[in-house]
């Protein structure tokens, strides 16, 4: 069996392990980076990522990851001004590494103001330098009119094929050493168990390998980490640290759902509705969003959460349609290339079939009425993107079906509880008084009763499940993000956040994984 030496064995070509590799080996460090998939999607990457879900309704697991060099960040299908694909990205907010007294199982062992430098070197990363500011200021905004509750916060757009492709190119024409197809199949730890020996990986064409380093990261993604650290401590027979009932714990996503109606009662609203949907300001592309003031989030006791403002007076249910057809489009592609979508697909058919009589009825009305189709917004439908509590029985663990190396798949067992409901209610309420009482506008809640809510999505963003803690009883690694109680054993990636905040993950996983870098070469 062939043996390589490195200094920094990197699992996982995504956004973390990309990050990663790029800022190690420019310090003349060598670094070897193997990724399970290729430059492009395969049928056995995608069998690969293939697994079981139970709990709360979600995604087919081979669905919401890519096992490709560019990991997810080749996924999404956001276009931008110019018709390429692209990140949408955003810092968590400061009160997102806080502890909070009304949420279980909060609070990061790093502040914010430990990760901010990495944020602002993230934005070169991202290539979003320009544009404006994260939190715009105030008198720009519709919120201008005397109501507290409410903010504006701002999402740059990078583009989508940064890690794909610039990248892919500047790591092949370095010395980082890639093995693409290869996958990890175990860590071999030494007798104590205090390190991690080597790396067992299997090529695509079935020969195996050994990788011995002085460092190991893991990098391969919120539900796959954890997954090979619980195969590596089964089939060892050794846990890896001292937090092994904690890995897969605490499985967090963005819960997305329609949450409610705005009424605009002043012309601000109106005027201003075209920075809530994709806009260029100072030659950056960016989408900005509604969310709750800080002070609103910790006074309450609230989930922290944002929303999407979708003009809605137009042609009613247009944009929601819209989604559905896209997601419709996107499950196809996925079968088309190897994925089994059968549950997703049918879902969408139906959803789209339900929604004609509306769009016929609208489109009805703006032809025989064509000055309405052309006037401004009366209303916005809310589209709603939440943090969830952490919840140690949310979770990912082994499966009893095998992929195609004889291994056992996941199993994600996600589980949304009452109280995730309930705080979205009590924020919605809080909000719908403000806006009343400010007389900015009228919020008009969707009432929900039961959970999940019908149509909630998840956003393929998996995090939490080796979560960072100031030790071994509540999380999985530590503040510089090295598994507690192992020597030279690192994860990277969103399954380290404590709590998720509303923001897509992929900026702190660029500022986590940068911070993480300077550790290592320190």
């Amino acid at each position: 069996m062939q043996l390589h030496n490195t200094d920094v064995c990197i699992v996982g070509a995504g956004v973390a392990g990309i990050t990663l590799a790029r800022k190690i080996s420019s310090s003349g460090v060598r670094v070897t980076l193997v990724e399970s998939g290729s430059t492009r999607d395969t049928p056995l990457a995608h069998d690969l990522s293939r697994g079981e879900h139970v709990g709360t309704p979600y995604w087919s697991l081979d669905y919401t990851r890519t096992r490709r060099f560019g990991g997810c960040a080749d996924m999404w299908f956001l276009e931008l001004m110019d018709g390429r694909k692209g990140l949408r990205l955003r810092p968590l907010d400061p009160v997102d590494f806080e502890v909070r007294r009304d949420i279980p199982n909060s609070g990061w062992p790093v502040s914010y103001r430990d990760v901010q430098p990495y944020y602002l070197e993230a934005e070169d990363l991202f290539e979003v330098r320009d544009g404006e500011d994260w939190n715009p200021a105030s008198d720009d905004t519709v919120f201008a009119d005397n109501t507290s509750e409410l903010r504006t916060v701002n999402f740059r757009l990078s583009p989508g094929n940064l890690f794909s492709e610039k990248y892919y190119r500047e790591i092949t024409s370095t010395n980082v050493q890639l093995f693409l197809e290869s996958t990890v199949l175990k860590l071999k730890l030494n007798d104590s168990g205090s390190r991690v020996d080597s790396l067992l990986v299997r090529r695509a064409e079935g020969d195996l390998f050994e990788i011995r380093a002085h460092k190991v990261v893991l990098a391969c993604g919120g539900i796959e980490n954890p997954r090979l650290m619980l195969l590596s401590s089964e089939l060892g027979g050794k846990p890896l640290g001292t937090s092994t009932e904690n890995v897969g714990r605490y499985f967090m996503e963005h819960p997305h759902f329609l949450s409610g109606t705005i009424v605009p009662t002043n012309t601000r609203w109106l005027e201003s509705g075209s920075r809530y949907r994709m806009h260029s300001y100072d030659g950056a592309t960016q989408i900005s969003k509604v969310a709750p003031s800080p002070d609103l989030v910790r006074e309450h006791g609230l989930l922290n959460f944002c929303m999407h403002l979708s003009p809605a007076s137009n042609m009613s249910g247009h944009e929601l349609q819209r989604t559905r057809v896209y997601d419709a489009v996107r499950v196809l592609r996925s079968y088309a290339v190897g994925r089994t979508m059968p549950v997703e697909l049918s879902r969408y058919l139906v959803e789209i079939a339900s929604g004609i009589p509306d769009l016929l009825s609208e489109l009805k009305r703006r032809i025989s009425s064509p000055k309405a189709s052309n006037s401004t917004p009366g209303h916005f439908d809310l589209y709603h993107m939440s943090e969830q509590i952490p919840n140690p029985a949310s979770r990912v663990v082994l499966g009893k079906s095998r992929d195609a190396f004889d291994q056992p798949r996941p199993r994600l067992e996600w589980r949304l509880t009452d109280d995730d409901l309930a705080r979205v209610l009590k924020g919605q309420q809080l909000i719908q008084a403000g806006l009343s009482r400010s007389g900015a506008g009228l919020l008009r809640p969707v009432q929900y009763d039961k959970l999940p809510p019908p149509g909630i999505r998840g956003g393929y963003h998996h995090m939490g499940t080796t979560r960072m803690s100031s030790g071994p009883e509540s999380g999985v690694v530590d503040k510089n993000c090295k598994v507690h109680g192992m020597e030279n054993l690192f994860v990277a990636g969103s399954s380290v956040f404590p709590t998720s905040g509303y923001a897509n993950p992929t900026f702190t996983i660029g500022a986590l994984s940068l911070r993480l870098a300077n550790h290592l070469l320190e």
